[in-house]
């Protein structure tokens, strides 16, 4: 993945939260966004298809993320700061 991508990027900050959702959703969302990049590399002028297609695996990363924020709420999983509100 090019290192310079908006894609690369996020991957990039996964590591923040890497302990906040685990090793295996962890790997999912690396996965899944190097799909996505793959599709946006393969239509760079946007012209067959593959960039919508590209949108889908951004959607499912954001719904990962939100699923592990909501779960450590409802856990109580306490943050970095003492708090369990999700982030």
């Amino acid at each position: 993945m090019p290192s310079n991508s908006t894609v690369a990027a996020a991957c990039r900050k996964f590591g923040v939260v890497r302990r906040k959702v685990g090793e295996e959703r962890y790997a999912i969302l690396m996965d899944t966004a190097e799909h996505a990049e793959a599709l946006f590399q393969a239509d760079p002028n946007a012209d067959n298809g593959k960039t919508n297609r590209g949108r889908d695996p951004l959607f499912d990363i954001e719904h990962m993320v939100q699923d592990a924020c909501r779960k450590r709420v409802e856990a109580k999983l306490l943050d970095e700061e003492g708090e369990a509100c999700g982030d």
